[in-house]
C-alpha cells in the first residue's frame, strides 16, 4: 500500500494534478461514497472528524449563498418586463 501511495503522490510532484485533486482522489471521494450510504461508517476511526466535515460540506456546498427555489425564481422572472432584451 505504501508503494502505491508514493506513486500516487508523484502525480502531484510532477504537476499532473493539484493537491486538491489528490485529496479528492484519495480521501474526499471515498468519504462521500461510503459516508452518504452510511453516515456512521467512519465513526471510531482516525478520520472520523475530517470525514464528518466532508459530509457536512457536501450537504451544504455553498453555506453563504441563498438557495434558489422555484418560487424565488418565478418572482424574479415576473419582474422582467416582457419584450426586454437587456
Amino acid at each position: 500500500m505504501r508503494s502505491q501511495s508514493s506513486c500516487a503522490c508523484r502525480l502531484v510532484e510532477d504537476g499532473r494534478i493539484t493537491p486538491d485533486d489528490f485529496r479528492a482522489f484519495t480521501f474526499t471521494n471515498a468519504v462521500k461514497l461510503w459516508g452518504t450510504q452510511n453516515p456512521r461508517f467512519f465513526e471510531g476511526t482516525r478520520v472520523a472528524k475530517e470525514a464528518a466535515a466532508v459530509l457536512a460540506a457536501a450537504q451544504n456546498p455553498n453555506p453563504g449563498r441563498r438557495r434558489v427555489t422555484r418560487s424565488s425564481s418565478a418572482a424574479a422572472l415576473e419582474q422582467i418586463p416582457i419584450g426586454s432584451h437587456s
